[in-house]
């Protein structure tokens, strides 16, 4: 288990344990964690490497997209049916690697050695990225100054009220 960052990461250190994994190793998957799967102990988000060293390499790699555990993914966490659990998919899917849209996916190692050793869903092209609509920084700004508008006022208010307290 490691975070997510071993996946992207772009240093030559990231790079060499990749090539190695492939190369080495025989790297079975890849299983991708929700964010929050391991609150409250760290809400990074983290993933599997599952390999074998046996003198076999890597041929193909199964990637598998978990979800959900069965909680909340909160730091107070809760379980139940309620919460969606693919933990259950998972092991029914792993003998066989088997794949399914939106799920799981085998890729050849050539695939992931002409990504740049990059093992994300989106940047294999096996899930759209994620994208973040962000306010416009003026909007930002005005939301900020009104606040501190307020703020100050508030201030200003507990200033009248302890100042008329000491006469």
């Amino acid at each position: 288990m490691l975070p997510n960052g071993i996946l992207f990461g772009d240093t030559n250190s990231h790079i060499e344990v990749k090539k190695r994994l492939l190369a080495e190793c025989d790297l079975q998957a890849v299983v991708n964690l929700p964010k929050g799967m391991f609150e409250p102990y760290t809400p990074n988000p983290t993933c599997i490497l599952i390999f074998q060293k046996t003198g076999k390499t890597t041929k193909n790699t199964w990637f598998y997209n978990l979800e959900g555990d069965g909680s909340s993914l909160r730091k107070a966490r809760k379980f139940g049916p309620q919460f969606r659990n693919d933990i259950p998919d998972l092991l029914s899917k792993w003998p066989t690697r088997a794949t399914e849209d939106g799920r799981a996916w085998l890729v050849p190692k050539k695939r992931i050695i002409d990504n740049d050793y990059n093992l994300t869903l989106a940047s294999l092209g096996l899930i759209e990225a994620d994208t973040t609509d962000h306010a416009n920084p003026e909007d930002i700004l005005k939301s900020v100054a009104e606040k501190e508008k307020r703020i100050l006022k508030i201030v200003e208010e507990m200033r009248k009220l302890v100042t008329a307290k000491r006469k």
